[in-house]
Parts: C-alpha cells; sequence; structure tokens
C-alpha cells in the first residue's frame, strides 16, 4: 500500500516559485561533485549513521545530488519516486523531520522508502534557498535510534553552510551566464600577455574561437602598429612603473581574424592573484554606438534584475560608504530593511574590531593600488549578534577615471564558521581520546617522519623517537619475530608496511628494548590513511601488550596437549605431533615405528596397593619411557596403563629403544625397593613412506602387535616381569 499524498503538500511541492528556484541551481540531473559530497559524507560521520542524502524535491520525484552509503540500485539511479521519500515531508513544512522509527508513525508507514530502501529512523533539515526550501539534507538508518538534541543541531548546522554553498553556487552560475551575455569583449591575460579568459563577445567579435584565443599573445588581437607600445607598457609596468592606460578608457583599432579592423573603446583593470598581476580588458565595438547603447541598457536591466534576486548579499556603495542599492539577501543577513539600510553607511554596521581593516582596503581601491579585494568580516545584526560573512567589493570608476561606486557581494557564512568550530572541537576530543588510550599509538606521514606519539608511545620508546624516521630505525629499537632469537628487519616493521599500503592485523611481536629486565609480547595494528581520492597521507600503528595472555595462552595450550599425571602428552597432543611426523616421515622418506606399551597387572597394583599407588606406578612408566627414549621420539601416555612411542628410524632403531626400556624396567624392579613388579607388553607397529598409513591405522596395528604378545604368554599376577 502506498503512502497517500495529501493534496496540501502536492499544492507546496509543486509550487511555480519554489520549483523556479530549484531550477535556476542548476542542480538537477547534474553530476556529483565533491563540493557537495563532502557534506553528506561529513554529516554521516558526525550522526554516526550509515546513510546520507541531499536530496533536491521537485514536483513528482527526489534527485540525489550526493548521497553517501545508498544501496543499489537507487545509488545509481540517484532518484525516486516521492512514494519513496522523507524528504518531501521536511520541504513541505519547512521544518526539521525526526523519526526514530516510521513504522510507528500512521502518516510514515505507508512509505516506500522502508521497504525498499530499508529506511526506518530519518532525520532531515530542509535547504532554504532564495527564500523557498528546495531539498533536504538528511540522514537515515536501518534500524530505529533516537535522535539527540546534538544530532539535531549538528545536522541544522550543515544544512545551513550546504545552503549556503548552493546560494554561492548559483551566483557564480548566474554571474558566468551574465559575462557570457555581455555584449562587450572581456580579455584577461596574466603579466606576460598571455590571454587567459574571453568571453563569448569576444569570439564574435575578433572572428576567432576561444580555444584559439586562450593561449595567445593579446597583441593578437591589435594591429601591428600598436604592438611595440604594447610590449613597451608591459615591460614598464613589470618594472614598477605606473600605469598609463590602466584606469582609463581609450579608443583604439582592433584587428578581426580576416585582418579587417574596426573602432573600439578600450578599458582595462588590473589586479594581483597568487600568481601574479592580471589585466582584464573590456572592449566595445562602436561602430554602431547606438546599438551598443540600447544593448548596454538591457544588459544594465538584467543586471538590476540579477542583483535583485540573487541569493547572496549584493550591494551598489558610495565611495564614502553609503548604501546606494541593496538587495533583500543583504536585508535579510543584517536584519535591517532594505529602506533603512539606504539611510545608514556600512561602517555603521561593521563590527568595531574588523572596520579598520575594510576601511583600509577600501582605501586602497579608491587609491588604485588595488583592483578589488576579498575579506571576511563580521557585521552587526539589528538584534546585536554578529554575523561572519565573506565580503567582495572592487570599484566602478567613471569614464574619466572617478570613483563612481562600490559593487559589493556579501555571503553569509556563519554557518560554515560554525561547522568549522564543531569539526576543531570534535578533532580535539579525538586527540584527547588517543592522548588517553593505554595502547600504544604511534602515525608517521608519507615520508615516515613520526609526527605523532601518544603518551604510551613515548613512556615505551622514549621521546627521542619523534624525531625518527620509520623507514630507517636501527634494528636496536629491540622488534624480533615470535621466535624471540630473529630480529625484526625494517621493512618488516608494521608502521613501514602500512606505509607502503598494506594492512595489517594482529601482527604479534617480542619486544626487549636495550634497559628493560625481560621482553614483552606485542600485538599491533596497522593501517595506510589515505585522502578521498585514496593518495596516502602516512600510516598510523595501534599496539598492545600481550605478554599476559600470551603467557596465559601457552598454559592453556600446555594444559591442552599434556596428561596432567605425568607430563607426558595426552591423546590429543600425540595425535598433534603424531600426524606432523607422519607428514614430514611421507616427505622425506624416512621410516618410523610405533610401539605401543601396556602396563601389566594395573587393576591388581590398584585393588591391592591403592589408586596413589597405581599413579605412582603410572609415573615410573613415564619416568623410564623417557630415560629410555631420544629426544627426536614421541611420547605419551594415550589414558588409563596404554602408553605409546613414535620412534624416529627403522626397525633397528625401535628395537634399541625397546631393548633400553625392558633393561630399565629390570633395573627398577630390582633397585627401587617398590611393593610392586612393573610389567609391560610392548607392541611394535612400522611405518613405510613408501606405502603410507594413516595414524589410526598404525596404532591399530601396533596395539594388535601388543595383545598378540599378550595372548602368547600367561599374564603374572600382580605383574612381575617385563615382557
Amino acid at each position: 500500500m502506498l503512502e497517500p499524498m495529501r493534496p496540501d503538500l502536492l499544492s507546496i511541492l509543486r509550487d511555480a516559485t519554489r520549483l523556479r528556484v530549484l531550477a535556476q541551481t542548476a542542480l538537477l540531473d547534474s553530476a556529483a561533485e565533491e563540493r557537495f559530497d563532502r557534506y553528506t559524507r561529513l554529516a554521516a560521520r558526525l550522526l554516526d549513521a550509515p546513510t546520507s542524502l541531499l536530496s533536491l524535491v521537485d514536483g513528482g520525484r527526489q534527485f540525489f545530488k550526493s548521497a553517501f552509503g545508498l544501496a543499489e540500485p537507487w545509488a545509481t539511479a540517484r532518484e525516486t519516486p516521492l512514494s519513496h521519500s522523507f524528504c518531501k515531508h521536511a520541504v513541505a513544512s519547512g521544518e526539521p523531520l525526526v523519526i526514530d522509527d516510521a513504522r510507528g508513525y500512521e502518516q510514515y508507514r505507508e512509505n516506500l522508502a522502508i521497504r525498499d530502501l530499508h529506511v526506518l529512523a530519518y532525520l532531515g533539515v530542509p535547504l532554504l534557498v532564495s527564500g523557498q526550501h528546495i531539498g533536504a539534507l538528511c540522514v537515515a538508518d536501518g534500524k530505529p535510534r533516537s535522535w539527540s538534541d546534538e544530532d539535531r543541531q549538528t545536522l541544522r548546522t550543515l544544512a545551513d553552510a550546504l545552503a549556503a554553498e548552493i546560494e554561492l553556487s548559483a551566483t557564480k552560475t548566474l554571474l558566468a551566464a551574465l559575462t557570457d551575455s555581455a555584449l562587450d569583449a572581456i580579455v584577461t591575460s596574466d603579466a606576460s600577455g598571455q590571454i587567459l579568459f574571453c568571453n563569448r563577445a569576444t569570439e564574435l567579435m575578433f572572428l576567432r574561437s576561444r580555444e584559439e584565443l586562450l593561449g595567445r599573445d593579446v597583441t593578437l588581437l591589435m594591429p601591428e602598429r600598436y604592438r611595440a607600445a604594447h610590449r613597451a607598457g608591459v615591460e614598464r609596468l613589470a618594472a614598477g612603473g605606473a600605469p598609463r592606460v590602466i584606469g582609463h578608457v581609450v579608443e583604439l583599432h582592433g584587428v578581426r581574424a580576416d585582418g579587417s579592423e574596426f573602432p573600439l573603446e578600450l578599458s582595462l583593470s588590473r589586479m594581483a592573484n597568487a600568481s601574479g598581476a592580471l589585466v582584464t580588458a573590456v572592449v566595445r565595438d562602436v561602430t554602431e554606438r547606438s546599438l551598443t547603447t540600447q544593448a548596454l541598457r538591457a544588459a544594465e536591466e538584467e543586471l538590476r534584475l540579477t542583483v535583485e534576486h540573487a541569493p547572496i548579499g549584493i550591494a551598489l556603495v558610495a565611495p564614502n560608504g553609503r548604501w546606494l542599492r541593496v538587495n533583500d539577501a543583504l536585508a535579510a543577513i543584517v536584519g535591517y530593511s532594505r529602506e533603512e539600510l539606504l539611510t545608514i553607511d556600512f561602517q555603521k554596521i561593521t563590527h568595531p574590531e574588523d572596520l579598520k581593516a575594510d576601511l583600509t582596503l577600501v582605501q586602497q581601491l579608491l587609491d588604485g593600488s588595488i583592483g578589488s579585494y576579498e575579506l571576511e568580516k563580521r557585521y552587526v545584526h539589528r538584534d546585536g549578534r554578529s554575523v561572519s560573512a565573506l565580503l567582495s567589493v572592487s570599484l566602478v570608476r567613471s569614464s574619466e577615471g572617478q570613483p563612481r561606486f562600490f559593487i559589493a557581494q556579501i555571503q553569509d557564512i556563519s554557518a560554515r564558521r560554525e561547522a568549522e568550530r564543531v569539526a576543531d572541537q570534535k578533532d580535539a576530543i579525538v586527540r584527547a581520546v588517543i592522548e588517553s588510550m593505554g595502547d600504544v599509538v604511534m602515525v608517521a606521514d608519507e615520508s615516515g617522519e613520526i609526527i605523532l606519539l601518544n603518551e604510551a608511545a613515548k613512556r615505551l620508546f622514549g621521546t627521542s623517537l619523534a624525531a625518527g624516521i620509520a623507514t630507517s630505525w636501527e634494528p636496536d629499537c629491540g622488534l624480533f619475530l615470535p621466535d624471540k632469537v630473529t630480529r625484526c628487519e625494517p621493512h618488516e616493521y608494521p608502521l613501514v608496511r602500512a606505509l607502503k599500503g598494506e594492512s595489517i592485523e594482529q601482527y604479534e611481536l617480542w619486544m626487549r628494548m636495550p634497559d628493560w629486565s625481560e621482553g614483552r609480547w606485542h600485538s599491533v595494528n596497522g593501517n595506510p590513511v589515505r585522502d578521498r581520492s585514496g593518495k596516502l597521507l602516512g600510516a598510523v600503528n595501534v599496539g598492545r601488550d600481550v605478554t599476559a595472555k600470551k603467557s596465559m595462552e601457552e598454559k592453556i595450550r600446555s594444559a591442552a596437549l599434556s596428561d596432567e599425571l605425568t607430563g607426558l602428552y595426552n591423546r590429543r597432543g600425540f595425535m598433534l605431533m603424531a600426524e606432523q611426523q607422519l607428514r614430514l616421515a611421507e616427505r622425506h622418506g624416512q621410516p618410523l615405528h610405533l610401539l605401543f606399551i601396556d602396563l601389566d597387572g594395573m587393576k591388581h597394583i590398584n585393588d591391592e596397593f591403592g589408586h596413589d599407588t597405581g599413579d605412582d606406578a603410572l609415573i615410573d612408566v613415564a619416568m623410564l619411557l623417557t630415560r629410555a627414549c631420544r629426544s627426536a621420539d614421541t611420547v605419551a601416555r594415550l589414558g588409563g596403563d596404554e602408553f605409546v612411542v613414535l620412534v624416529q628410524g627403522d626397525a633397528a632403531s625401535a628395537s634399541a629403544v625397546r631393548g633400553r626400556l625392558l633393561a630399565a624396567v629390570l633395573d627398577h624392579n630390582e633397585h627401587s625397593g617398590c611393593e610392586y613388579e612393573l610389567s609391560l607388553s610392548i607392541g611394535i607397529g612400522p611405518y613405510d613412506p613408501d606405502r603410507p598409513i594413516a595414524l589410526a591405522q598404525l596404532l591399530a596395528e601396533a596395539d594388535q602387535a601388543m595383545y598378540e604378545l599378550k595372548r602368547r604368554r600367561k599374564k603374572p599376577a600382580g605383574g612381575s616381569a617385563a615382557n
């Protein structure tokens, strides 16, 4: 069943003004962009949500300009019908929408986003652009969750910053459109005269394409007779001389691609950026001055409308600071009406601490030392609070070069500043957590230089390592492989491996620093650190002392494989070791022999002398076996009164072990002074590596040989002699 679409909701979503503003952003059906993706990634990370979306809602669908964590096929489609949208409710209401479990709300439980997008919990904040809610920034979860006040405030802060970004983008699009709609040619060149930018009018005026112009010398547009003077002027400016033409309107001639000349008006402006000086020429073809004047008036009207409806604050300001014209966006930023602003100057609403810097730049504009400036400053809102803004100012002069008015663009960046503050705060928290960790944390940059050691690492290595290079550490840093003997080579260090792009998990090393009384086990995780493009920025290592854990594991392993009474391998330990020995024997062609040994008369000893004495008899047998066998042989107690020995070698080796064992039993019976005598029945099973058999079969054959021996002799009562 589909969620019913209320008529009032549909009316709001299809409002013509709202849809026009949405269309003016030029974001619908556009490609994904990193500048928007960073907001969804940040929202998902800050709110610990698996999914974050920048959803633009038009009259019949929602389009995902950015999507983080969205499943297929929706991630590829990048849109859904409104039947799958919670954002439409946030857009229609103009308020944040908070849903902890959509199944619990009658108005939301039929929304198909629950079934198809697996959305149960939702938090969305509408995006206000040019007075209209065009979409929402939201986070979603596939399981129910409660959204805290901090979650809501964080998402609202990000949404405000995102809305400002969209408004700025729309303004840039409008300004680009305005530049290309200008009838005058606009050409920008660098200090050497190389053309960096030209508009559409330049192509039409000079009959050359942009591809043909960009990168060429600006003298291409001049008759030959002007070029020497132009080059001399460029050299004079480069040497620090005063400009003669910049800031004035002059009449010259241009030359088209076909060689024909035409009269033009030229005005030049100069500005500096990080790459050096830039000169912008505005060229007007005055062949048909009347038509040009008419076109200019139309362009001025278009500019007026652009300013009036721009999503950022735009104003014309007199040289004395008085507002001459302001738009609604500026009035909204500072809290005054447009009429009120026209009665005051910008100095009155500038924060006192920022006024001097602003006035200094204004004076430089008036002096002609700069062509424009950009400044982050604070305005004083009508309610008394400070508003952070990005101010861009240029100066318009008359044809005589006299200052006429400033063009000011004001963008509210309060949301961005708040987002930066929140990010800085979280960064400080992360650093505090790292410093308080008991684990050793080490961070290196891409060159291998250690840039961070937490307190635990400094205690372990000493602060001198902070200036070290991970890829050139000396071996005396005390790292050994798990055998505790082989030094870990520098290229094997987890941090060095992580710097090569490898991820390491629970890599165990034996660490013994020169000033330590004993070594310690450390388990290390290492991971490379990359930026969003995948470029390696460095690596991080987190290590933990696991000496106690390893000691406990060793005790557990020993207990699991050893017989508690005799200290020999138990059945499990023998099976494990014997399987390995059989594989090695088969690989190397070496014979083995299995001795299956039974302590005769064990029941009689227990019944006659007690179970403690029976245990002593088993311990004595284990001792005799250990003495009679070689270190390469595997000795075990299978259980009860049964023992086994896996002998390395041929039949002679097995017979030698059997002989030493029987001799040891006779000697024990003669000299031990025990109230009982030991007697053993021994069966031998051979293992031929050319015709390998399973361990179970080898045990069965040796066991059968032992019982055959028992049947061939009379079992002594109480155990009296070795067999």
